[in-house]
């Protein structure tokens, strides 16, 4: 089934959230009868600090949820490549003897045979020529431990970084994506394993808790203008 994005919209006011303690309530961003008071005010701000840290976690939460269903969504609204790779077919494509020299980041497979001088064997990124060494590309580990560390091991920042060098090549004008491989991160029919989802999952968690941070950040700007 898809998952369809629901938006969620920010602003810089405190939303009403009503948290019931025992028998007593507090609302966030309710007007207080301090408002005249200046040394009032301030009293009444740190009074309504847990509310707000709690107010903060439910956002981020909601934005992970949202930003999560984004990225699925987005996954099923474009054509996946038509080829299906396999290791076998994919560790060929080294340049060996002038070959063609293939690459795999996160699933995505990459014709590099134009960048020869970078990825041909005994060049410095000879390392990625071959096979997925997702982890290489943000651990620099370029040996064949380091291009088979498990991706669970990696910080979210650094699955970022993997992420971007992902974006690299698709982007890249002579680099030409030319399917994906089968089958860590995409099954026999080209549909993301649960390998594959794990790491949009954690992309999106980490996009949105950054997104809320900087919301938060601003948040608190402004009200020590006021």
């Amino acid at each position: 089934p898809r998952l369809v994005s629901i938006p969620i919209h920010y602003t810089h006011e405190m939303p009403r959230v009503t948290l019931i303690d025992g028998a007593h309530g507090a609302t966030a961003g309710a007007p207080t009868a301090a408002a005249g008071s200046k040394r009032r005010h301030l009293s009444a701000s740190r009074a309504r600090a847990p509310i707000k840290r709690h107010h903060l976690l439910l956002v981020a939460a909601a934005a992970a949820a949202f930003t999560t269903a984004t990225y699925a969504d987005e996954g099923a609204d474009t054509a996946l490549p038509a080829k299906i790779i396999r290791n076998e077919e994919l560790e060929s494509k080294t340049g060996k003897d002038g070959g063609d020299i293939w690459l795999s980041i996160l699933g995505d497979v990459f014709d590099v045979t134009t960048g020869r001088d970078y990825y041909a064997e005994g060049s410095g990124y000879s390392v990625f020529a071959g096979r997925d060494a997702s982890p290489s590309f943000t651990t620099g580990n370029f040996t064949k431990e380091g291009s088979e560390q498990d991706l669970d091991e990696l910080t979210a920042g650094q699955l970022v970084g993997v992420d971007g060098w992902r974006k690299f090549y698709a982007d890249h004008e002579t680099y030409k994506q030319i399917g994906v491989l089968c089958c860590d991160y995409y099954d026999e029919d080209g549909k993301p394993t649960e390998k594959l989802t794990t790491v949009w999952e954690r992309l999106a968690t980490h996009a949105a808790m950054k997104k809320e941070k900087e919301r938060a950040k601003a948040s608190a700007a402004a009200e020590k203008d006021l």
